[in-house]
Parts: structure tokens; C-alpha cells; sequence
């Protein structure tokens, strides 16, 4: 019987989707902070919010110490 592994393209794909949603809410938040009031709030927060639980699915597939320092390290500023 073997143990069937995730595709490593699942892994890039995953990576991939976690740099985009991330580069997303960093490139709204900087928008925003050039231009007040440019977006609501609400999107704002949904796309930070979005990045965080991709690093989440990340971290837990990655299962590595410093992936999970990282992970708290960007929620508690999030959540501060």
C-alpha cells in the first residue's frame, strides 16, 4: 500500500496564491495610506484577513517552527 503525497505543484500553486493574496492587501493598505478614504475599510481588513489564512494553510502544511513564529508574529500585529 502507498502513501499518497501532495503534488508539488499544489504546493507552488498554494505558495503562489498565498504571495498574490498578500501583495494584494499590501498593495491596497499602501494605496490607502497614499490616498485616505480611497477604499472602504471593510476591504481593507478582508484582505489582510484573506492573506493571513493563506500563510495559515501554509504554516500548517509546512509544520516548520520558524513558518509558525511568523504566522503569530503577522496576526499579533493584525490583532494588536
Amino acid at each position: 500500500m502507498s502513501v499518497s503525497k501532495t503534488s508539488p505543484t499544489i504546493g507552488k500553486n498554494l505558495k503562489m496564491a498565498a504571495w498574490a493574496a498578500s501583495a494584494a492587501a499590501l498593495l491596497l493598505t499602501g494605496a490607502n495610506f497614499i490616498s485616505p478614504g480611497l477604499l472602504p475599510t471593510a476591504v481593507l481588513t478582508v484582505a489582510r484577513w484573506v492573506a493571513i489564512l493563506m500563510l495559515t494553510v501554509i504554516c500548517w502544511k509546512k509544520s516548520n517552527l520558524t513558518a509558525w513564529i511568523f504566522f503569530s508574529m503577522v496576526v499579533g500585529v493584525e490583532v494588536g
